[in-house]
């Protein structure tokens, strides 16, 4: 008998989201496993059961009518229809896979009750990530600054002191994005949480190969901004300040695309970099993005993940660059990269010092020197990085806990 997984999903939205593509690839590729993943994603935005496909329902979500704190009081409204879905189909159900939603006492209720037959998926340290998006909500003395910085900062890192120990310690697993993170959540157990390694995955075959560009004296670097608020954690400070310090002939163009660029309008425009060496296109996507990317030499990945106390972390944009067949730069440990995938990628340091822009030159004369290297790079992605491969070795390391 195939085992039964109901995905548990509190951030939906009608229009899509980069995290809600990855949960729907993640409970498609589980299905392609063997397992039988249903997903319940939790919505205001309907007012019955909904099909989102044949695998996921939109459950329903009272709206919260709180004047203040209506952040937690949107949460609350989740974990209580949450709770009373895992109620209802708890004996059908081997295990709940959730996205950690952050603690409160309605997760430490479910955890109580469900714990054993529950997994979590930590992308982060979570409080480091609280203190980090807490710039985001500056403390000041207006009642809504002091509102804002409560429900965004003293809030959520209070529920994780008080009741995150007890919600790990109930669990099955945890599944990390890195070896960092997974030490964390081991450690603020008290050692009583089994973790394991997952981390980011492509859906290989969804993207166009890219045609490489010819390169001479413009070196044409693109990033890919997925997250909707500042994002301190791309490091992307580190890049403008890099091309800005740069003074040798090559003329280095940074493409920046995103639904929200604001942030890094502001940094460009901090490190006086002018508009023929930073573009800020905005969303793109399909055959427009794809053409786009056929102009670029190298893609960018994070470099401020030191800013999340990480040293680690496997990222959706550089498993999108080796689907794509785009060589790229980043600034951290990747469990997913090995020996013979530095050929495409260069590393640098995991800190806030300056990128050695002439390295990256030297790095992309030499890739793009071999014209199979987009096919190459997808070959790994395809052998190593693909949602078919780990949702494949996930499913296995599910089976166990119920055997």
């Amino acid at each position: 008998m195939s085992l039964k997984i109901l995905y548990l999903f509190t951030s939906p939205s009608l229009k899509g989201s980069s995290v809600q593509t990855k949960v729907l690839n993640q409970i498609k590729y589980l299905n392609k496993a063997g397992a039988e993943c249903k997903g319940a994603f939790f919505s205001t935005e309907v007012k019955e059961v909904t099909l989102l496909n044949e695998f996921v329902e939109l459950i329903p979500v009272e709206k919260c009518t709180w004047k203040y704190f209506q952040a937690s009081g949107r949460k609350r409204k989740v974990m209580e229809a949450v709770l009373k879905y895992a109620n209802e189909n708890f004996t059908e159900t081997d295990l709940f896979y959730f996205r950690y939603p952050g603690a409160g006492s309605l997760l430490k209720q479910f955890s109580k009750k469900f714990g054993k037959k529950t997994v979590f998926e930590h992308l982060s340290i979570e409080e480091s990530e609280i203190r980090l998006g807490s710039q985001e909500n500056p403390f000041g003395l207006s009642p809504s600054k002091i509102f804002s910085r409560a429900e965004y900062y003293w809030l959520p890192l209070w529920r994780e002191k008080l009741f995150g120990k007890t919600i790990r310690k109930n669990s099955a697993l945890g599944i990390c994005n890195s070896k960092d993170i997974a030490e964390w959540q081991e450690k603020v157990s008290g050692g009583k949480y089994k973790t394991i390694l997952g981390g980011d995955a492509v859906e290989t075959s969804s993207f166009t190969l890219r045609k490489s560009p010819f390169f001479t004296q413009e070196l044409n670097l693109i990033f890919l901004k997925g997250a909707a608020t500042s994002a301190d954690y791309n490091g992307i400070d580190r890049i403008f300040k890099s091309i800005k310090n740069y003074q040798g002939e090559m003329q280095i163009k940074l493409y920046l695309l995103g639904r929200n660029l604001e942030y890094e309008k502001s940094l460009a425009k901090e490190c006086s970099l002018s508009d023929e060496q930073v573009f800020f296109n905005g969303f793109m996507g399909g055959e427009e993005l794809d053409l786009l990317i056929d102009t670029m030499h190298l893609g960018v990945s994070q470099f401020g993940i030191y800013r999340k106390n990480l040293n680690s972390n496997s990222t959706i944009k550089a498993r999108e660059y080796f689907a794509r067949g785009l060589p790229f730069i980043y600034g951290h440990e990747d469990p997913d990269m090995i020996e013979s995938s530095k050929e495409f990628a260069l590393q640098f340091s995991n800190d806030d010092s300056l990128i050695d822009m002439q390295k990256v030159i030297d790095f992309a004369q030499r890739v793009l020197s071999d014209p199979e290297h987009p096919q190459k790079m997808r070959a790994y992605a395809e052998q190593y990085l693909d949602y078919e491969v780990k949702m494949r070795r996930l499913a296995e390391e599910l089976g166990k806990l119920k055997n």
